[in-house]
């Protein structure tokens, strides 16, 4: 049986191997000798060596003190393993220890070795290949299959209980329900710590808090939170598999990359078309995109920054993005926001299976009605700001200020307010549709523009609340609890 190990199991294993022949003439005076048989040479296997006496020492034998070791080395003429092997036996040793070589030579050797009788003495042979750069083959262990074969019969008894719950009577059902909840809280004075679930007990929880949120009331060993992080690392993990890379075009080469450099600093009137023309001239096939992305930056005049641009229009300017929201079922939603940058008030809020063009037009119109529209509208380019809602915008008298392809921080408090509707909102809830999203970003909407206090707005809210110092303080809970408004009465 051929073994390959690494440096720590090597020395273990093989000095195991070696004190028990040893041990088991302890009683003779003669030191015992060891046979080492290498197919290559004394410097190839000086880390060998050093590793081998290691182990003998930590088992309690030292070279020349209470053992002695014989070396072999063919320098890499495997014909001459067997006259080796040989040699070692009629020298009388007790281990032989191969290493090097082929396999083929190694298989060979051992199964030629002599094996001396019982009464006089005896011989074992140790094959050994070691093999530091390539990693032992990973089996699957006996353990694991054990547990998944109990997990799937603890899911196949939920099943029974399932079915066979339908057939029994209601007060029987409540005493049993009684008694397991007591078993639970015994179980948990019992065993305080931090409990171990399989991904088979994750899927049960989750899959039971998405057909039925009540549960959550009868969790006693994890927290509603824990159900929720689940359902969120099986949403990434199923659009991870469903995204993963299947290939794509290759890579421009570092020749082309550097001519591309070249051409655009020795021609700066040149812009990618131009370069692009050259190229395919010059029999090189490549897209005029990747032609624009190894091109020298141009510097431009410098111009006023955004941030200076939306302080001084902030009266007229509204911004609006999208965002995704996934559901229990692992489908997406798009919500759709309108932002005034005067007070930061959140004007509109709007949710859809299928953007598209007309969709965001009629939103952009419900939200202003008979007002007056803004003079600056501040979105990206996304491919569902088609042609319908430009027509829209203009028709309204709204100029359209598209920012700059990726990037998202020329339109940065619509950003920061999708990540406050997550942060305060969707990452501690699980949508179960589009009319459950709906009523969440209608209440947080409400909840945003006349209770939440903003630090651009100077600690007060976009709608302005009152100062009262006078009354009782009241807490009215919003959004189920997760947030609260407290007022004077």
């Amino acid at each position: 049986m051929r073994i390959c190990l690494r440096r720590r199991e090597f020395i273990a294993g093989l000095g195991g191997a070696v004190a028990w022949p040893l041990a088991v003439r302890a009683q003779q005076r003669a030191m015992p000798v060891i046979g080492f048989l290498s197919g290559r040479t004394a410097d190839s296997d000086a880390s060998i060596l050093v590793s081998f006496r290691r182990g003998l020492g930590d088992v309690g034998y030292a070279e020349g003190r209470n053992v002695a070791i014989e070396y072999r080395f063919t320098d890499g003429r495997y014909d001459r393993f067997s006259g080796q092997l040989a040699d070692l036996t009629q020298r009388k040793v007790r281990v032989i220890v191969l290493t090097g070589g082929s396999s083929r030579s190694r298989n060979w050797c051992s199964k030629s070795a002599p094996r001396r009788s019982p009464s006089s003495s005896w011989l074992a042979v140790i094959r050994f290949a070691w093999c530091p750069d390539r990693k032992p083959k990973i089996r699957w262990p006996v353990p694991a299959n054990r547990v998944i074969f109990d997990a799937m019969v603890d899911l196949l008894r939920l099943v029974w209980c399932l079915v066979t719950g339908l057939f029994r009577s209601r007060a029987a059902l409540q005493a049993e329900i009684l008694v397991l909840r007591h078993q639970v809280n015994v179980l948990r004075r019992k065993t305080p710590k931090r409990l171990v679930f399989s991904n088979i007990d994750r899927l049960v929880f989750a899959g039971l808090y998405g057909l039925m949120p009540s549960v959550r009331n009868a969790l006693t060993i994890l927290q509603p939170a824990t159900v929720i992080a689940w359902h969120r690392a099986g949403f990434r993990a199923y659009w991870r598999w469903k995204s993963r890379p299947r290939g794509g075009r290759p890579q421009a080469s570092p020749e082309v990359r550097g001519l591309i450099h070249e051409m655009s600093i020795a021609n700066p009137l040149w812009g990618a078309p131009r370069i692009h023309g050259e190229l395919l001239k010059l029999g090189i096939n490549v897209g005029q995109t990747t032609v624009a992305k190894y091109m020298v930056t141009k510097r431009r005049p410098p111009s006023q920054g955004w941030k200076t641009f939306l302080r001084n229009h902030a009266d007229g300017i509204v911004a609006m993005d999208m965002f995704v929201v996934p559901t229990v079922s692992f489908r997406l939603l798009y919500g759709l926001l309108i932002l005034q940058h005067a007070r930061r008030e959140l004007l509109w809020l709007g949710v859809t299976a299928h953007p598209s063009a007309q969709w965001v037009a009629q939103q952009l119109t419900e939200a202003f009605g008979w007002k007056d529209p803004p003079r600056y509208l501040i979105r990206d380019r996304d491919c569902a700001y088609g042609d319908a809602f430009i027509r829209r915008v203009g028709a309204m008298g709204i100029r359209d200020r598209p920012v700059s392809a990726r990037s998202p921080w020329q339109n940065g408090y619509v950003e920061r307010l999708i990540g406050s509707i997550r942060r305060d909102c969707l990452d501690h809830m699980v949508v179960f549709g589009e009319r459950h999203l709906r009523h969440l970003l209608h209440l947080y909407q409400r909840y945003y523009n006349e209770v939440r206090t903003h630090l651009s707005l100077h600690k007060d809210a976009p709608v302005p609340r009152q100062v009262r110092a006078a009354g009782q303080v009241l807490s009215v809970p919003i959004l189920g609890g997760l947030h609260h408004q407290y007022v004077r009465v």
